[in-house]
């Protein structure tokens, strides 16, 4: 018995140098009222270690927040960098919208330079393509069309 007391508590009467434990320790040590609270297995009001049935955590748990943390943590970063990618696309649009007029003008005197050159060879070889066309006009040399011959041949 006083093997056992000694285990249950250090700091109690029963574990003290006497050669044996008095009547009135061991009674005191079978009574719940007056029983020391380092006897009992667990105390009234749980201490910081232990938990109630309700804040006791699942052994994955934590890997289950883990998961819920890096999605967040994710769809954080996925956010900003969408923001982010936005902003440049929207600054970029900026900087190339702005060139339209300055390239609509550019490209207006281009093409005003084009119509020029085409209207000064149009004048310099006007002469030219209507002499042609009225030598090919006026000069007609009738002849059978080939499809025609050779009808012409298998019939006799």
């Amino acid at each position: 018995m006083e093997n056992t007391s000694a285990e249950l508590c250090e700091t109690h009467s029963l574990a003290s140098s006497s050669p044996g434990p008095s009547f009135d320790d061991v009674a005191d040590y079978f009574n719940p009222q007056q029983q020391p609270i380092c006897w009992t297995r667990k105390t009234q009001e749980p201490s910081s270690t232990q938990r109630t049935r309700k804040q006791r955590i699942h052994p994955y748990h934590d890997r289950s927040q883990k998961l819920k943390d890096a999605r967040g943590e994710a769809a954080k970063e996925i956010e900003t960098l969408k923001s982010k990618r936005e902003d440049e696309f929207k600054e970029f649009e900026q900087q190339h919208s702005g060139n339209t007029d300055s390239q609509q003008k550019v490209l207006e005197e281009e093409t005003k330079q084009k119509i020029e050159v085409i209207k000064s060879e149009f004048n310099k070889n006007k002469a030219q393509v209507v002499s042609d066309l009225l030598s090919k006009v006026t000069d007609v040399q009738p002849e059978l069309h080939r499809n025609y011959k050779l009808g012409i041949h298998q019939l006799k």
